[in-house]
């Protein structure tokens, strides 16, 4: 099946790439090493002098350029230094360039506890490398399969958290009516109607004072004349 093949190409590619950094930690640790105890010396040495110890102490080459690339550069540099044939030169630029994660290193990092956090790297890379190699790529490919449904479950989590986190938008017409209700004054309340009192008792003393007429006779004249007879006010 496909799937085979591509995990047993990732498999491949994976140890390749651990047994690389494996053997360039070891030969920085043994780098430092041997220049702690003056078995290799760097000060007040030519550059092609000092790559051709580390060439002849075994120090493994990683050139960051390819072979190619190298050939194709070659007249242009350290022609001060190889005043042999062009053969001379081409060996010269591949030494730079392998043995650049050696000499790239600061001085003050040439140190013994260098050394140590070195080799505890590479105890670290040694046994994922052991792990790997003990891995099938059927079981490679699962494992994958975890980590890729893992990730997935992780980020649909952070969204989901994200998006409670987002207030919700009301709506347009919602937040126009909460604006103009914001800006218009507040509404004056009217005064409370007052309740007409109705003296019972005034009003009906008032009647009978309109009603009570009395008639009196005057013998000087034949006319009636009308008396009224008002009461006290109630107290």
């Amino acid at each position: 099946p496909r799937h085979a093949w591509t995990a047993w190409k990732r498999k491949a590619g994976l140890e390749a790439k651990l047994e690389s950094e494996v053997e360039k930690l070891r030969n920085k640790a043994r780098f430092i090493r041997m220049f702690i105890n003056e078995e290799l010396k760097i000060a007040n040495v030519a550059r092609s002098e000092l790559l051709r110890s580390l060439e002849e102490h075994d120090f493994k080459l990683f050139p960051k350029e390819s072979a190619k690339a190298s050939s194709g550069h070659s007249s242009s540099s350290s022609g001060s230094e190889a005043d042999g044939t062009e053969e001379d030169v081409v060996q010269l630029k591949r030494l730079i360039d392998g043995y650049d994660y050696l000499l790239s290193m600061p001085i003050w990092q040439l140190t013994r506890e260098k050394v140590a956090k070195l080799e505890s790297q590479l105890g670290e890379r040694e046994e994922d490398l052991d792990a790997l190699k003990s891995t099938t790529p059927e079981q490679l490919y699962l494992k994958d399969l975890d980590a890729v449904e893992e990730a997935f479950r992780e980020m649909n989590d952070q969204l989901n958290a994200d998006s409670a986190s987002v207030p919700r938008k009301r709506p347009a017409g919602a937040r126009k009516n909460a604006a103009r209700a914001s800006r218009a004054p507040p509404k004056k309340k009217k005064p409370a109607a007052k309740k007409k009192v109705v003296d019972v008792e005034s009003d009906f003393i008032s009647s009978e004072e309109e009603s009570e007429v009395e008639f009196v006779d005057d013998s000087d004249d034949e006319d009636f004349e009308e008396k009224s007879t008002k009461r006290p006010p109630a107290k």
